[in-house]
C-alpha cells in the first residue's frame, strides 16, 4: 500500500549526531533522537509524517518515556529541543514533495515557548501549508485560548488523542482545529467490538461535522487498513506501516543539504 514520493538523496557526510540532540539534565546526559511516523490516505499513499522522539539515558543506554521526560525538563532545555525540532521540520518540508504535511506535538509550556519567539512564528507561518501542531485532548483550551488562536492562524492545529480524555466538555473550541486524531487505544477498543469497523466509521462521520480532517491512529494490521480504505477518514497512522518508520539514522537522507 505504501507509495513514497519523497527525496531520497542527501549529503552522505551528514552525521547522525547532527540530528540527535544531547541534553544534560539532573546530572545525566540524554540523547533525543527524532523519528518520523507516516500518515497515509485510505488508499495507502504517503501524505505526511508525525515527528516523534526517542529518548535514551546515555550512561545506562536506557530508553525513557518521551512525554514524561519533556515534562521534567527546565525551560532552557525544552526550548533547545523545540527549536531544533522546528528547524528539522523546516528542512524536511523544503526537501519533500509539496503535498507532504509534518506534525509535531506541543504541551502548554511548549506552546508558550513557541508563541514567545517571533522568529519561530515567522518560520512556521512561511510553511503553514505543510506544518501542523498537535495539541492533546486533555489540554485546557479555555486557559490557553489566546495562544491556541495564534498557532491556529500561523500554521494550523490538530487535536490529538481524541477518545482518551473528556473532550466533550471542551467541544466549543473545535473551531480552532484543522483536524482531529483518533487515539490508537480508542481505535483498538472499538474495532474489536462486534461491527467495530462500522462503529468507527460512524465516529469518523460525526467528527467530520466538527473538524475538516479526521486522522485514525492505531491501524495495526492489514485487515484494519483494508476495512478503513473505504472509510471517511482522511489519513491513517499505525504499526501496520512500522517497517516504514523513519528513524534518526535515516532522516538525513530525506534532507537536501544546501552546500
Amino acid at each position: 500500500m505504501q507509495k513514497h514520493q519523497i527525496f531520497t538523496g542527501g549529503n552522505p557526510l551528514m552525521l547522525v549526531q547532527e540530528i540527535d540532540i544531547i541534553i544534560k539534565h539532573d546530572n545525566e546526559e540524554y540523547r533525543v533522537s527524532p523519528r518520523l511516523e507516516g500518515l497515509y490516505n485510505p488508499c495507502g499513499f504517503l501524505k505526511g509524517y508525525e515527528l516523534l522522539s526517542d529518548v535514551v539515558r546515555i550512561r545506562e543506554n536506557e530508553k525513557i518515556e518521551p512525554r514524561a521526560f519533556f515534562h521534567s525538563l527546565n525551560v532552557e532545555n525544552l526550548s533547545c529541543i523545540l527549536f531544533k525540532q522546528v528547524e528539522l521540520i523546516i528542512q524536511l518540508v523544503e526537501s519533500l514533495t509539496p503535498e507532504i504535511v509534518i506534525s509535531f506535538n506541543l504541551d502548554d509550556r511548549g506552546l508558550a515557548i513557541i508563541n514567545a519567539d517571533v522568529k519561530m512564528l515567522s518560520k512556521l507561518k512561511k510553511y503553514r501549508a505543510n506544518i501542523r501542531v498537535e495539541i492533546d485532548e486533555e489540554f485546557d483550551f479555555k486557559m490557553h485560548h489566546n495562544q491556541l488562536e495564534i498557532i491556529h492562524d500561523i500554521c494550523g492545529l490538530w487535536l490529538d488523542d481524541f477518545g482518551k480524555g473528556d473532550y466533550v466538555s471542551q467541544d466549543y473550541y473545535s473551531y480552532l482545529f484543522h483536524g482531529v486524531k483518533i487515539d490508537k487505544d480508542f481505535t483498538s477498543r472499538i474495532i474489536h467490538l462486534p461491527n467495530g469497523i462500522e462503529i468507527l466509521n460512524k465516529v469518523i462521520v460525526s467528527l467530520k461535522k466538527l473538524f475538516p480532517k479526521v486522522i485514525v491512529e492505531g491501524v495495526s494490521d492489514h485487515e484494519i487498513a483494508c476495512a478503513l480504505s473505504s472509510s471517511k477518514a482522511d489519513l491513517l497512522q499505525g504499526w501496520f506501516w512500522k517497517k516504514q518508520v523513519v528513524k534518526s539514522q535515516q532522516i538525513s537522507s530525506l534532507i537536501k543539504i544546501k552546500l
